[in-house]
C-alpha cells in the first residue's frame, strides 16, 4: 500500500470519526419484553437497573417496573439506573402512576462519585392516584451517571417509558481541524518531495 493510499484512508477515517461524534441516539426504556418478577440486574435499551421488579399491570404499555415497599425487599422500593457503558446521560422524561395508599416517587441524580446532584419528589398532591403522568425534567437530570427511583410511601408506584440519552463527548473541532490540516500538509509535503526527485 502506498503512502498516498494510507493518507487517503487516514483522512477518511478522521472525517468519519468527526462526523460520528454527533450520532448519539436517545433511548426510550419501556421494559416491553422484560421478564416479569425480580431481575438483578436488568439490562434493557442501553441501560442497567441494579434490581427491578417487572410487572405488566398499570403500566403505560406492556411492562414497567414497580416500586412497592410493602413487599419488604430492596427490589420493591429502590432501583438504581445507569448507562451500560458507564458514561454520563441525560434523563429527560418518564411516565409514572401512583397506586393505593400514599405513594411518592423520588427521583435522584448522581455524579460519577455518587454525590447527589438533584432530587425531585412526585406525590399524591397534585398527582392523582390511578392516573398516569409523563414528567419532563427540563434539564434537572442532565449529565448524571446514575439515577435512583424510590417510593417513600406505603402504596405502589409504576415507572415506564424512561427517556434518556448518552451525553456526547465534548467535541474538539479545533483538534479535528488541526489533525486534518496536518494530514493534508504531510500529503502536500510528500507530493512536493516526489516532484523534486
Amino acid at each position: 500500500m502506498t503512502a498516498k493510499q494510507n493518507i487517503k484512508r487516514l483522512i477518511a477515517a478522521s472525517a468519519f470519526a468527526l462526523l460520528g461524534a454527533g450520532c448519539i441516539q436517545a433511548a426510550t426504556v419501556d421494559f416491553d419484553g422484560s421478564p416479569n418478577g425480580v431481575s438483578a440486574p436488568l439490562v434493557t435499551d442501553g441501560f442497567s437497573f441494579d434490581v427491578a421488579r417487572i410487572v405488566n399491570g398499570n403500566c403505560a404499555a406492556l411492562e414497567c417496573f414497580a416500586l412497592n415497599p410493602q413487599r419488604g425487599s430492596s427490589a420493591a422500593d429502590f432501583v438504581v439506573m445507569s448507562a451500560v457503558d458507564g458514561g454520563a446521560f441525560d434523563l429527560t422524561s418518564l411516565w409514572f402512576k401512583l397506586l393505593g395508599g400514599t405513594a411518592s416517587l423520588v427521583v435522584t441524580g448522581y455524579d460519577s462519585m455518587g454525590t447527589v446532584l438533584n432530587t425531585a419528589t412526585y406525590s399524591d398532591r397534585p398527582y392523582d392516584h390511578n392516573t398516569g403522568y409523563t414528567i419532563d425534567f427540563a434539564g434537572l437530570f442532565d449529565d448524571v451517571f446514575s439515577v435512583s427511583y424510590t417510593n417513600i410511601g406505603t402504596g405502589n408506584v409504576r415507572v415506564d417509558d424512561i427517556n434518556a440519552s448518552p451525553v456526547a463527548p465534548v467535541p474538539l473541532p479545533a483538534a479535528g481541524a488541526l489533525l486534518l490540516a496536518g494530514v493534508i500538509g504531510l500529503s502536500l509535503f510528500g507530493r512536493r518531495r516526489s516532484v523534486r526527485a
